[in-house]
């Protein structure tokens, strides 16, 4: 059986650990908070492995192809790249708002164009018998195509371009 006072000091030394714990997690979510928003580059900071914090912006996997980019649980875009994602809230939070405004510009038309590439594969597929139509269809897809792998390389190149700059910029500043 146990006495009053072995009981109480367990409670005691529970709440103690319990109040140090809480101390604890307080000060390091007002560390990250202050790391997160004053440093000099952008923190990137995996929260699962779909889910990243880079410097004031939440960065989430929808599928494949589609990864949305939010501040303060306000969806900014759903870019097509993830690499177009991450540079953008980078450029963003570093206040270089041309580059940011480019790759956000050149990832929609990139989406926009998959979109339709996949609207245009699926009539294609469809059960019309109207050869005329299968013709428009396919004369579409085949121009959408075309222009997607365009604007995908223009993407890739603006991507190169910006990494570039960063890596530039990492060198030079510190």
């Amino acid at each position: 059986m146990k006495t009053a006072e072995s009981y109480t000091k367990s409670e005691l030394g529970k709440l103690i650990v319990d109040l140090a714990v809480d101390k604890f997690h307080n000060w390091a979510d007002s560390e990250f908070s202050t790391l997160r928003h004053t440093s000099a580059f952008p923190v990137c900071v995996p929260l699962s492995s779909k889910s990243w914090i880079i410097a004031n912006f939440q960065l989430d996997q929808l599928n494949q192809h589609n990864w949305r980019i939010s501040k303060d649980n306000e969806t900014i875009h759903i870019f097509y790249s993830k690499q177009a994602a991450v540079f953008y809230a980078i450029y963003t939070s570093r206040k270089l708002y041309q580059t940011a405004d480019r790759l956000i510009e050149t990832d929609r038309q990139v989406a926009k164009l998959n979109d339709d590439m996949q609207f245009y594969s699926s009539r294609l597929t469809g059960k019309s018998k109207d050869s005329f139509k299968l013709q428009l269809w396919e004369s579409r897809y085949l121009e959408t195509k075309s222009k997607f792998q365009v604007a995908k390389r223009e993407l890739e190149t603006q991507l190169l371009s910006v990494k570039a700059k960063f890596a530039k910029n990492l060198l030079t500043d510190k």
